[in-house]
């Protein structure tokens, strides 16, 4: 089984897993778009640093805010994905994904 979902056929994994790319250094944005999945879930992050301490200070700031604010979104009864806010690290950048191509 795949762990993507095929709306034409109806085939693969339905609840699928959302991938959420960091890069960092000279990671190219438009390959983080294209790994960013779902459509409508995904984003990527990207920092462009050299700096080990700081690209490790981004993951744990995204990975822990996001899931506080997931774990927050079920009080309301329908738990959801909430991204982490926009960090304030310099030189960071949060987009979207591609259209969903798979």
């Amino acid at each position: 089984m795949t762990l993507t979902f095929d709306k034409s056929t109806g085939t693969g994994m339905k609840q699928y897993p959302v991938f959420i790319p960091i890069g960092f250094r000279d990671a190219q944005e438009a390959e983080l778009r294209k790994l960013a999945y779902p459509y409508a879930k995904g984003k990527y992050y990207h920092i462009k640093t050299t700096d080990i301490e700081q690209v490790i200070a981004l993951i744990v700031d995204v990975i822990m805010k996001t899931v506080v604010a997931s774990g927050q979104s079920s009080a309301s009864g329908k738990p959801t994905l909430v991204h982490a806010p926009v960090p304030t690290l310099p030189g960071v950048t949060v987009g979207d994904p591609d259209d969903d191509w798979i």
